[in-house]
């Protein structure tokens, strides 16, 4: 009876270890927007094709890791001339692809604040990306937003009537998981 006590003893004693979860995002449900303003109009511009993959712990709700890829082709403004230029300004053919990868994260109550690397243009710049999340039973949903400085990636600032847009393009994503 002591020998059964003790091994109950020891196989309860044991701390549980996280069972975390890799889990890309639903694609229907997820989107990525870029926009940039000019002082006569406003441009705004989206992805469903961006691939984003967390690590997280569902039985904590925490979100441990992300990474994120976009083919900067996929964007559509409504305006095919307009993504075509962006295309050429942005040198689309020699870098295709935008994307991230998190250094930390941090969490505070429904808020969430992911550090990372973002490659675009051929440049690698340090980001935060600042947002929110919402934990349901199977799944999570993040909403959240980062400004970069076109010049800071060696992008020259399109202008319209000789007036070049607002220096920061402000990306915004939404993205679901569900596992």
């Amino acid at each position: 009876m002591t020998r059964i006590l003790f091994w109950c003893l020891l196989i309860f004693s044991v701390p549980v270890s996280a069972q975390l979860k890799t889990v890309e995002a639903m694609k229907g449900e997820s989107l990525i927007t870029y926009k940039l303003t000019h002082p006569l109009h406003h441009i705004e511009a989206n992805s469903r094709d961006g691939w984003f993959k967390v690590e997280l712990d569902p039985a904590t709700k925490t979100i441990k890791s992300v990474t994120a890829n976009v083919d900067v082709m996929t964007f559509d403004s409504g305006n095919s001339n307009r993504d075509s230029h962006a295309m050429e300004v942005i040198d689309a053919l020699k870098y295709p692809d935008a994307s991230f990868t998190s250094t930390g994260v941090s969490e505070t109550a429904d808020s969430i604040h992911v550090s990372g690397k973002l490659t675009f243009h051929g440049i690698t710049k340090d980001i935060v990306m600042s947002g929110t999340e919402h934990w349901s039973d199977k799944r999570v949903d993040v909403n959240g937003g980062f400004d970069v400085s076109l010049t800071e990636f060696h992008i020259e600032r399109p202008a319209l009537l000789m007036i070049p847009v607002d220096d920061a393009l402000k990306f915004e994503l939404k993205a679901s998981f569900a596992w």
